[in-house]
């Protein structure tokens, strides 16, 4: 993986080297546009959906991927934020881990 990032200019002569390190790609669908979902005893349409995913840099394969549906746009929603929280405090653990475990060392 290579860093994806470039010095812009700022103002007064400052200058930014930036760079994301993790995305979050969400995209919904309201019943009328619902995708098929495959649930383990029954397949899904003509509900609201998402399909969510976490991806390192701007990589086209996520770290993880999800789909979500349920009777109501907000219960969607309400799914999609609970687990993309949950896996960015994931994320933060292992990256703070990390971290301190070099800081440790060195």
């Amino acid at each position: 993986m290579k860093l994806q990032a470039e010095w812009t200019n700022n103002c007064s002569g400052k200058q930014d080297y930036d760079a994301e390190l993790v995305t979050l790609s969400t995209r919904y669908w309201p019943s009328q546009y619902s995708q098929t979902f495959r649930h383990p005893d029954k397949i899904i349409t003509d509900h609201p959906s998402a399909h969510v995913g976490i991806y390192l840099y701007e990589e086209s394969d996520p770290l993880i991927a999800t789909e979500f549906y349920a009777d109501t746009e907000a219960g969607v929603k309400c799914k999609v934020e609970e687990w993309a929280q949950a896996q960015f405090e994931r994320i933060e653990r292992v990256i703070r881990a990390e971290f301190a475990a070099g800081a440790e060392e060195g």
